[in-house]
């Protein structure tokens, strides 16, 4: 359907920075691309494409780093109707450096997804429209454990929900809302960039310190959008922990990717099967997720399996 003159006004543009590997993932599969890590039926990144595709976003700018030709394949020039187009971060320096490099390249406010995190129940169309009235809309929750503020960033807002500070891993409480790494920003984050300098803590370009210095600039930071749950997808235990809450919240025993097969004798009970992954034999996977490509001859349970690997873990139960 012809969009109007006003809606056309009002498309946004999105952006995914990409180039984590899984190479500090515990060396589950030092090539496999973090965004490629399987949520249930689908990568990270395909579910950041879903969600950017009911907010009406047509086009994505993915930044990849060095193994980038591996997202590349799996996801092509187009994904379910978005048009995708590809920038390489030569060396990896930081979320902000990837985020300077859509600097002439967007031209609109866009939404941006950090390319290892997974949000579920996303309820995301007032921040997508408060993105076209202000600089910056961060996307954040309400949160009362300390180790995710240390894993993440705080929000310190106003009254009104404006952003005064953000900041990176605080060792103490001093806010109650986290940020999530989805954020909706105006061109004005890229004076923004230009202004950051590396961080004192891991010596690199962080996005946090480009909104501080979108705010400290005189530019309107604000929080918004809803969601149900997320998760930060830095360990072996974090993803088998984000597999068993999606499954519990989509009510499946059990999720398999693409080109995945199951002898017909096998059992998946809440467990999750990575594109082209096989269990070959009549065997039980129990709360485990298979990598992408890994073939499974025994029974497994409490696992995480990939090319390189296999992490045994605690987690156990429903996840809510």
């Amino acid at each position: 359907m012809e969009r109007s003159g006003r809606e056309k006004e009002k498309m946004l543009t999105g952006a995914i920075l990409a180039g984590g590997t899984s190479s500090r993932f515990m060396k589950l599969d030092e090539k496999m691309p973090k965004c490629l890590l399987p949520v249930g039926e689908r990568s990270i990144i395909e579910h950041q494409l879903v969600e950017a595709k009911r907010l009406g976003i047509g086009e994505i700018h993915i930044v990849v780093g060095e193994n980038g030709d591996i997202v590349r394949q799996r996801l092509g020039a187009e994904y379910a109707g978005i048009n995708l187009n590809y920038l390489v971060q030569p060396e990896p320096m930081g979320s902000a450096h990837a985020l300077g490099l859509l600097d002439g390249v967007i031209h609109t406010p866009f939404m941006l997804f950090l390319g290892d995190i997974f949000i579920y129940g996303a309820r995301l169309e007032s921040a997508a429209d408060r993105s076209f009235e202000v600089s910056a809309v961060v996307v954040a929750v309400e949160e009362d454990d300390e180790k995710a503020f240390r894993e993440g960033f705080a929000v310190v807002v106003d009254d009104r929900e404006r952003v005064e500070r953000v900041v990176e891993k605080p060792q103490e409480m001093i806010s109650r809302r986290r940020g999530v790494g989805v954020y909706f920003f105006s061109e004005a984050i890229f004076d923004a960039v230009r202004r950051t300098g590396r961080s004192a803590v891991r010596d690199e370009y962080e996005i946090t310190d480009s909104i501080q210095e979108l705010i400290d600039g005189g530019g309107e930071v604000v929080c918004g959008g809803e969601l149900d749950w997320d998760a930060n997808l830095n360990s072996a235990d974090d993803l088998l922990k984000c597999n068993l809450r999606y499954l519990g919240a989509e009510g499946k025993e059990f999720a398999i990717g693409d080109g995945a097969a199951v002898h017909p004798k096998a059992r998946l009970v809440r467990s999750v099967l990575g594109q082209g992954a096989k269990v070959e034999k009549p065997v039980i996977v129990e709360d485990s997720v298979i990598l992408d490509g890994v073939v499974v001859t025994e029974s497994v349970s409490n696992m995480v399996i990939g090319e390189n690997g296999v992490y045994h873990l605690s987690v156990t139960g429903d996840q809510d």
